[in-house]
């Protein structure tokens, strides 16, 4: 994997994504340009900035959704999009959340810390698929 530094400094970027002081939209073009090739690093530093909004995105969670949803492994923005979806969906299924997070609950760190059953749930069940060999939709 060949890592690419950004014209801006990489840091100063997520610190300023994490403080809300640039969109979505600009962080992905920052995110892009360090790992042009990297989907899931790219998700990786938004969750660094945002683990509250954005959970973290591995091929186990990834197989998890994949196969509840029916549907394919994601493999773009697009893709992660529908996973948070999912993901946030369960959380609150699940009474671990009252809502998605906005960012500003004096409880974030709880929060956060909460999320991260769900993302350890559904890494455990995708390791539980694979070691099955599932690995793909079955209709």
């Amino acid at each position: 994997m060949v890592l690419k530094v950004p014209r801006a400094c990489p840091w100063v970027s997520i610190n300023k994504f994490r403080e809300g002081n640039i969109e979505v939209g600009e962080f992905k073009t920052v995110t892009e340009e360090i790992f042009p090739n990297g989907f899931v690093w790219q998700i990786f530093l938004f969750h660094i900035a945002r683990p509250f909004e954005f959970p973290i995105a591995d091929r186990n969670v990834f197989q998890s959704f994949s196969i509840h949803k029916q549907t394919e492994i994601p493999s773009d923005w697009e893709g992660y999009q529908n996973y948070l979806e999912y993901f946030f969906q369960i959380a609150i299924a699940a009474n671990i959340i009252s809502e998605k997070p906005k960012g500003y609950e004096p409880n974030l760190k709880e929060i956060t810390r909460e999320l991260k059953t769900v993302d350890n749930a559904l890494f455990i069940f995708g390791q539980f698929l694979h070691s099955y060999g599932i690995t793909k939709i079955r209709n």
